[in-house]
C-alpha cells in the first residue's frame, strides 16, 4: 500500500512539530484559533494558523518559520530569567495585579465562609431542639435537610473559588521556586541551550504563550508569560524586539 511509505515521513512530521518550542502555546492573532505546524521542504517547519487546517473561515494566510519563532522566544525568556532582580520585581508585580484582578473572587470567598459558619450554628442548634424533643421532629427534620443541603452546596462553591484563585494567583514560594530556578539556568544558561526539555519547562514554568500576525508585511510574535510581554518581529534572516535587532 503506497500509504504505508507515506506513514514514516508523517509521523516525523507531527514529532517534529511536536516537539517545537511553542508547540500548543502559539495561537492565530486574526481568529484566535491555535496555531498547528507543518514541514513545506526540506527541514523547514512552520507555524500556521489551524484554521487552514481544518478549512475554516480566517483571514490570516500567513506562516512562521519554527525555527526563527522558537530562538526569538527563547532568546526573550533567557533575557528575563537572566536579570535576576528584574525577575523577581515583575514577578511581585504580576502578583499584586492577579490579587487585584481577583477581589471580586475573594470578597465572594468571604462572603460564602461566613454563610457557611452561620448554617454550621444554625444546624448545631437545630440538633440541640431535635434532642429535647420540645419540637416536632419531622418539622425538624424537614428543617436540618434544607440546612445541610445549603452547607454542602456552599462547601462546593467554597472548593470551586478557592481553585480558581490559586489557578489565577502566583504564590510567595511559587516565586521563591521561579527565582530559584533562575538562578540555576542563570549559571547553566550555555548547557540550556542545547538542551530542549529545560527550554520547554522554562516556558512552561513562566507560562508563556503568544499570538502569530503579519504586520506591514512582517511576520510578528506577540508573546506573554506571568512576568512580562513583548512584540517581536520575525524577520527573514534575524529577529527584532521591537522594532530594534536583539536575536539572531
Amino acid at each position: 500500500d503506497h500509504r504505508d511509505l507515506h506513514y514514516p515521513l508523517r509521523r516525523q512530521r507531527q514529532m517534529c512539530i511536536r516537539d517545537s518550542l511553542l508547540a500548543r502555546r502559539l495561537y492565530c492573532q486574526e481568529c484566535g484559533r491555535k496555531a498547528h505546524g507543518r514541514r513545506k521542504a526540506g527541514d523547514l517547519h512552520y507555524y500556521y494558523c489551524g484554521a487552514r487546517r481544518f478549512n475554516l473561515p480566517c483571514t490570516a494566510r500567513g506562516s512562521i518559520r519554527v525555527d526563527r519563532a522558537d530562538a526569538a522566544a527563547w532568546g526573550w525568556v533567557k533575557e528575563l530569567l537572566t536579570d535576576i532582580l528584574g525577575l523577581e520585581k515583575s514577578l511581585r508585580k504580576y502578583q499584586k495585579q492577579q490579587m487585584e484582578m481577583n477581589r471580586p473572587l475573594r470578597e465572594r470567598l468571604e462572603v460564602v465562609d461566613e454563610l457557611l459558619q452561620e448554617n454550621q450554628e444554625h444546624l448545631d442548634r437545630l440538633l440541640d431542639l431535635y434532642l429535647s424533643e420540645e419540637f416536632p421532629r419531622k418539622l425538624l427534620t424537614e428543617r436540618k435537610v434544607r440546612i445541610e443541603t445549603t452547607i454542602t452546596e456552599l462547601q462546593e462553591e467554597q472548593v470551586r473559588l478557592n481553585a480558581l484563585i490559586q489557578e489565577k494567583e502566583i504564590s510567595d514560594e511559587r516565586i521563591k521556586s521561579i527565582i530559584e530556578f533562575a538562578h540555576t539556568i542563570g549559571e547553566e544558561v550555555e548547557e540550556a541551550e542545547e538542551d530542549f526539555q529545560t527550554r520547554r519547562e522554562l516556558l512552561e514554568v513562566l507560562n508563556v504563550t503568544g499570538e502569530m500576525a503579519t504586520e506591514d508585511g512582517r511576520k510578528v510574535l506577540y508573546l506573554h508569560c506571568m512576568i512580562g510581554d513583548t512584540k517581536l518581529v520575525i524577520a527573514s534572516k534575524k529577529t527584532h524586539l521591537g522594532g530594534s535587532p536583539s536575536f539572531h
